[in-house]
């Protein structure tokens, strides 16, 4: 990933974790291989996923995991979203997109657009998506 796109992952992460989710698990798409991840997705109810734009698509190798994520059609899972871009914004309504016609994944808070860096408004944004999928959590 890029450094806007993990940066904004680790934010999301810790916020979570201050709400008190544990077992947070962090993956990087393009240096883990996709099996790991779905066996994580397997394990665990909550998924946020984020990539940044790349040549005005999805980047491949999200755009190669959630593909094989609709291929398993894993049931009742909890879904959040975020993706950076610079000049032409596409990750996240591709990641809204694959959501509902693939994954049927139940959409938890307010997908989050960075455009090229964090700002105090796009931090706050993934604080929210954070804050949002651990209360869906606990209340399981």
């Amino acid at each position: 990933m890029y450094g806007n796109t993990e940066r904004a992952a680790e934010v999301i992460a810790r916020v979570a974790s201050e709400a008190g989710v544990k077992n947070i698990v962090m993956y990087n798409v393009s240096k883990t291989h996709h099996s790991y991840i779905i066996r994580d997705v397997f394990r665990y109810k909550g998924l946020i996923v984020g990539a940044p734009t790349y040549n005005t698509a999805l980047y491949h190798e999200m755009d190669v995991l959630l593909s094989e994520l609709a291929g398993k059609d894993i049931k009742n899972h909890l879904l959040g979203w975020f993706g950076s871009y610079g000049w032409a914004s596409k990750a996240v309504s591709e990641i809204g997109r694959w959501n509902e016609e693939k994954l049927h994944y139940e959409p938890v808070g307010e997908p989050v657009e960075i455009k090229q860096s964090l700002t105090s408004e796009t931090k706050a944004a993934c604080e929210a998506l954070g804050r949002a999928m651990a209360e869906r959590l606990k209340a399981e």
